[in-house]
């Protein structure tokens, strides 16, 4: 991942965020190119050893598209980009997908559980 590059992070497995990815780029790319020289990076397209990686980096990207999905907030890698992001001060840019529904209260407890079960 190189410093100062705009981030892409869906779920490789989830058709509808590879879908808006995809309609994403090829809105913004021909002006991203542009305005972003270090370039533009998908998450989704790298080997997930590769994509480890590419998050521990996130604190250098110039910004994150996240795409929320039914899955985002079950995704540890998902989770990961956005913690990442948002702790470094990453401009962090949520595009909800029709299918994501926001998190209730009950979810976010479950989800606070889970993160400290895997922490210890």
């Amino acid at each position: 991942l190189k410093s100062g590059t705009v981030v892409f992070s869906s779920l490789p497995e989830d058709d509808e965020a590879t879908a808006t990815v995809g309609i994403l780029l090829g809105k913004v790319q021909a002006s991203l190119v542009e305005t972003v020289p270090a370039g533009i990076t998908v998450l989704a397209d790298m080997s997930p050893d590769v994509a480890e990686e590419a998050i521990s980096m996130i604190p250098v990207a110039r910004a994150v598209v996240v795409i929320l999905s039914p899955h985002t907030l079950k995704s540890t890698q998902q989770l990961q980009v956005i913690y990442n992001a948002m702790a470094e001060e990453v401009a962090c840019i949520p595009v909800s997908t029709p299918n994501f529904r926001f998190p209730t209260q009950r979810s976010m407890q479950d989800l606070r559980i889970r993160f400290a079960e895997e922490a210890s």
